[in-house]
């Protein structure tokens, strides 16, 4: 039988309610967004999210600025899809779907690392890449795919970088550590027979708490009974911390929920293990 299908977090919009339109390329950008269940038992249609703000709960966040929003450039203007953080100056960590998404554009892919999106916020341009065993093909939760990308931007930042952790860094967590995460997706969706895509207005950070971990998924609670923030559409490819030795490190990349509510479970790609670092040490030095 198979498994409630489970979206991706990579449903950006650009700042207003207007549905997106499909993309120039001749690839499905819906097939890009679509919701996938955690076996690929089921494929269930890409469904508009809507009235968005950003990492739901939480707050305003300046002290990440190299957290940026993923998007492309459309009808002139910045269109976010998706976050991630500088981990080099020419280096953005996202995820492999948000790469998928990005490149099914005719139209540049940008970056920005304004906290507060507008369609003329300053961008730098990139090229998107995903890790090679990331499929667009696979459901998202696959056990195959690797949800990690970078975008290779056009001229270096001069911002802080993230930190990346260490190979294995997810080990050392318990149950209910607190995890921070930060993003530019929605705050609120709408019910599923009334979604329509709406803004990323922000970046937020907010606190998770820790589940576990697969080969390469970090699995979160985003109960709010728990105490805990959350995370949701356009959160995709952003960054998760945790703390070691009093820092801030990388540990995964905004990858999928549980529901189009963003009310239970969400996972994260892990950043820390084999697979990711060796597609990620073509360009940056790791720890």
């Amino acid at each position: 039988m198979a498994l409630p299908a489970r979206p991706s977090i990579g449903d950006g919009a650009r700042g207003d309610t207007t549905p997106m339109p499909a993309p120039r390329s001749h690839r499905s950008f819906a097939s890009l967004l679509l919701v996938t269940s955690m076996l690929g038992c089921a494929v269930e249609p890409a469904v508009p999210l809507s009235r968005a703000q950003a990492v739901s709960g939480g707050v305003h966040d300046t002290a990440h600025p190299g957290v940026g929003a993923l998007g492309v450039r459309y009808e002139g203007g910045f269109w976010p899809m998706c976050s991630g953080a500088l981990i080099a100056p020419t280096v953005f960590l996202t995820a492999g779907h948000c790469a998928a998404a990005v490149n099914a554009w005719d139209d540049d892919t940008l970056v920005t690392f304004e906290d507060r999106l507008t369609s003329a916020s300053v961008t730098v341009r990139g090229v998107a890449i995903a890790h090679p065993d990331f499929s667009a093909d696979r459901p998202i939760l696959h056990g195959q795919n690797v949800d990690v990308a970078v975008v290779i931007l056009d001229h270096p930042v001069d911002l802080p970088l993230a930190r990346l952790a260490p190979e294995g860094a997810t080990d050392a967590l318990s149950p209910r550590d607190p995890i921070t995460v930060v993003g530019y997706g929605m705050e609120r969706v709408g019910s599923v027979p009334d979604f329509a895509y709406g803004p990323m207005t922000e970046r937020r950070a907010g606190t998770l708490s820790f589940r576990g971990t697969s080969q390469r998924l970090i699995q979160l609670s985003v109960l709010a009974a728990q105490g805990n923030d959350g995370i949701c559409f356009g959160d995709s490819g952003g960054p998760v911390l945790a703390a070691r030795d009093g820092r801030e490190e990388v540990i995964g990349v905004g990858s999928a929920v549980n529901s189009y509510a963003c009310n239970a479970t969400a996972w994260y790609g892990r950043v820390d293990t084999a697979a990711a670092r060796g597609f990620l040490r073509r360009w940056v030095t790791l720890p």
